[in-house]
């Protein structure tokens, strides 16, 4: 796969992540690869799953920062919610970009402190909350080796498009879901199935 250009993609253009899984999926005859978000990934928890059948190693870490879970997010959240009209969000206030940059900076360090296994591919999760930590986090698999997608929600969309473009990374792939877990689960799941009919073919 070309690695000078990075794939700029929806979650919902499911035929170019499939092309991108599959190129990226097929470089080793065996592939590991690792899921990395400081939120969390729908119905998956940390840690590996072996599938020798279709030659993947999957890794999961996460730093565990749940939006819908963690006390202070959100009250942040529901105090936006009821400053606009009709259930639509108002303004994020700075206090509130404040307290959800210092939760997900938190969760970011314990991301970073969990076990690491090197990696063919790395999928990582970039939101509003540890952008900047994402973002290096996923510049660090790059020079390890590690073919990499970055997956991030719109807010601040252009920022995580520049950074996958500076860091050459294979792809950023932008959901309009804040902290990423539904997207995260649909590429992992992607991945296996791509692989599969590979297989199977």
């Amino acid at each position: 796969m070309d690695r000078t250009e990075t794939k700029i993609l929806s979650i919902d253009d499911i035929d170019a992540i499939r092309e991108l899984l599959e190129a990226l999926g097929s470089e080793n005859t065996h592939c590991h690869a690792g899921f990395f978000t400081y939120r969390a990934i729908q119905d998956l928890g940390p840690g590996d799953r072996e599938l020798p059948e279709i030659g993947l190693t999957l890794s999961v870490r996460t730093g565990g920062l749940d939006a819908y879970s963690d006390t202070v997010t959100y009250l942040s959240f529901a105090s936006v919610m009821e400053a606009g009209m009709g259930g639509y969000p108002g303004p994020i206030l700075e206090e509130q970009k404040t307290v959800m940059r210092v939760e997900g900076a938190a969760a970011a360090e314990k991301l970073e402190a969990a076990d690491r296994p090197r990696v063919d591919l790395a999928v990582v999760y970039a939101g509003f909350s540890a952008m900047q930590q994402a973002i290096t986090f996923a510049e660090d698999r790059k020079r390890e080796g590690a073919g990499v997608i970055l997956v991030g929600c719109d807010c601040e969309e252009l920022d995580k498009v520049r950074a996958g473009q500076n860091g050459g990374f294979d792809a950023v792939i932008i959901t309009p879901e804040c902290g990423g877990r539904q997207a995260m689960r649909q590429i992992y799941d992607l991945l296996i199935l791509v692989l599969r009919e590979r297989r199977t073919a």
